[in-house]
């Protein structure tokens, strides 16, 4: 395992989801519309704007939303199963608080890897489906 290209990596995931944040968060100002725009952003682009940069390993592939689009219109019904599924696992992980607190955290991490799961599987089937 070559750590310096897993951070790297990492580092990635993190620049992107910076820009889409700053991004998301200037449209948040905007009432009502905007509000609706960063909830699209944050449960459907981000989570497909890891997955994007996970499966090619390029910075720019995060960016390219005319394949992202087209990949979530091959398969809308697994993406939308994902997005349900991420915000059951949160709900879910919110629950942790009762485990005193301690539970949060594994809580939350597990909520990250069924995330990532269910965006990975309909990226899979997306891609079959694509072509």
């Amino acid at each position: 395992v070559n750590f310096g290209d897993d951070f790297m990596f990492g580092l990635k995931i993190w620049a992107v989801i910076l820009i889409y944040g700053l991004v998301l968060g200037v449209v948040a100002l905007i009432p009502v519309i905007g509000w609706l725009v960063d909830l699209v952003g944050a449960l459907w682009m981000g989570p497909m704007l890891v997955v994007f940069l996970a499966h090619d390993e390029d910075f720019g592939a995060a960016f390219n939303f005319k394949e992202i689009w087209d990949l979530f219109m091959a398969a809308p019904t697994e993406f939308i199963i994902a997005i349900l599924g991420t915000m059951l696992a949160s709900i879910v992980a919110s629950l942790g608080v009762i485990a005193c607190v301690v539970g949060v955290f594994l809580t939350s991490a597990y909520a990250g890897l069924v995330s990532a799961h269910l965006y990975g599987q309909a990226y899979q089937a997306a891609h079959k489906t694509a072509g």
